[in-house]
């Protein structure tokens, strides 16, 4: 079985991230006076973060010959369609600031429902870190494509 592990690319940007949070955190405890108020403000604003920071950390793949597994749930050749795209997803637009993704898509063969997984690229280019994302994405779809032939 092996593993895929994206979120070691994106460690960059989420840690550059969670320092500027907690810098600014301790920076408006410090110049404002603490009272309940505040942490209701921060509690908040933790909150939020984390849901952001979850993009970041898409959890790990696994691919074997029987099986495609996701966040420890197994997904079966036998009842799955399993697809990769290993072309990267921008948004096109004077406006648009979304991060880029890479897609695998999980379709069910009875039902025909669709689970969308998006892996998303926060890797820069310091060390190769783009390239190397965008190599294991086309081997895991090389990969795919093997086991379901």
């Amino acid at each position: 079985m092996k593993k895929y592990h994206f979120s070691k690319f994106n460690i960059n940007a989420g840690s550059v991230t969670l320092l500027v949070m907690i810098s600014c955190f301790s920076i408006l405890s410090l110049i404002l006076s603490i009272t309940w108020e505040i942490y209701a403000i921060l509690l908040a604003l933790v909150i939020v973060c984390f849901f952001n920071f979850k993009k970041f950390f898409p959890g790990e793949v696994a691919v074997s010959e029987e099986t495609f597994c996701y966040r420890s749930k197994a997904y079966p050749y036998s009842k799955y369609i399993i697809e990769c795209d290993a072309k990267l997803i921008r948004f096109m637009g004077p406006s648009s600031r979304a991060m880029p993704y890479y897609r695998i898509v999980i379709i069910n063969k009875d039902t025909r429902a669709e689970k969308l997984i998006k892996v998303y690229n926060a890797a820069r280019r310091y060390k190769g870190a783009d390239k190397q994302m965008q190599l294991k994405m086309e081997e895991l779809r090389d990969q795919l494509k093997q086991y379901q032939s």
